[in-house]
C-alpha cells in the first residue's frame, strides 16, 4: 500500500483535517465511529489543542459539501474528510497538525482537472477496524478512487482507479454491507444503460479487486442512491 505523492494542482477534491490529541499509545485498537457533520457558510468549527479552530476547507467555493469527521478515540483523535459535490475552481487535500493549525499537508486524490465535482462514500471495516474512503467523478472519462484513511495520513488502495471509463456520465460509490463480515464498494457509471460493478478488498493485492460473481440483481438502484 503505497502513500498517495500526487501533484498538489487540483480543481475538484478532498480536504482531510486531522486533529486531536495524541498523548498515548492506546493499548487497544478502538473502532473508527464515523459522524456527519455541516459547514455553515463554508466553515466548520471545532476544537484543536483546546483552541476554538474554524475549517474553510474552500474558500471561496460555495457548492455543495460532503464532510465527516471520523473518530479514533481519546487517545487518538479526529480526522475531518470534505469533499466537493458541486463543480468548483480549487480545491486540495491538507492535514492539519496537532500542534499548528496552520501547518497544512497538501496531497490530490486524482490526476487530472476534474471540475465538476465528486460523489463520496467512507465505511469502517469491522473485522480491521480500517476506514476507506471512495470517490468517484463527474466528468467525461469518469472513474473511481479508494482510499485508507489512518491516523497519520490518507493511503491510495487501488492504483490508479476502479470503474474506469470513457463514457460520458457520473460515477456512484457506495460502500455497502455485500457480504455477512465485510463492506464492498458498489460503483455505477450512470450513462445509458447504467454499468453497475461490485468491488471486494483482497487481502492478496492489498487492492479492491472487482467481484463478478457477485448478484448484481440484489442492488437496489434509486435515483443517485445504491442499497440493498
Amino acid at each position: 500500500m503505497k502513500k498517495i505523492l500526487l501533484p498538489t494542482a487540483i480543481l475538484a477534491g478532498l480536504i482531510a483535517c486531522f486533529a486531536g490529541p495524541m498523548t498515548a499509545r492506546a493499548t487497544t485498537t478502538p473502532t473508527p465511529i464515523i459522524y456527519s457533520i455541516s459547514l455553515t457558510k463554508g466553515v466548520y468549527k471545532t476544537i484543536i489543542n483546546k483552541k476554538n479552530v474554524p475549517l474553510k476547507p474552500f474558500p471561496g467555493y460555495t457548492g455543495s459539501v460532503w464532510a465527516k469527521r471520523v473518530y479514533f478515540g481519546n487517545n487518538l483523535g479526529s480526522t475531518y474528510l470534505f469533499v466537493q459535490r458541486s463543480p468548483g475552481t480549487t480545491a486540495s487535500v491538507m492535514k492539519y497538525y496537532e500542534t499548528s493549525t496552520s501547518r497544512m499537508w497538501t496531497i490530490t486524490p486524482f490526476y487530472g482537472n476534474h471540475k465538476k465535482g465528486y460523489n463520496a462514500s467512507v465505511v469502517v471495516q469491522p473485522k480491521t477496524k480500517k476506514v476507506y474512503i471512495a470517490l468517484g467523478t463527474k466528468a467525461t472519462g469518469v472513474s473511481a478512487r479508494v482510499m485508507e484513511i489512518t491516523r497519520k495520513g490518507i493511503n491510495q488502495v487501488n492504483n490508479p482507479t476502479v470503474a474506469e471509463t470513457q463514457d460520458k456520465g457520473v460515477v456512484l460509490v457506495q460502500f455497502l454491507k455485500l457480504y455477512p463480515n465485510e463492506y464492498g464498494l458498489v460503483t455505477m457509471i450512470t450513462n445509458k444503460p447504467a454499468t453497475v460493478k461490485t468491488w471486494r478488498y483482497s487481502s492478496t493485492t492489498h487492492r479492491f479487486d472487482e467481484d463478478i460473481i457477485y448478484d448484481k440483481s440484489r442492488i437496489k438502484t434509486t435515483g443517485n442512491v445504491l442499497s440493498l
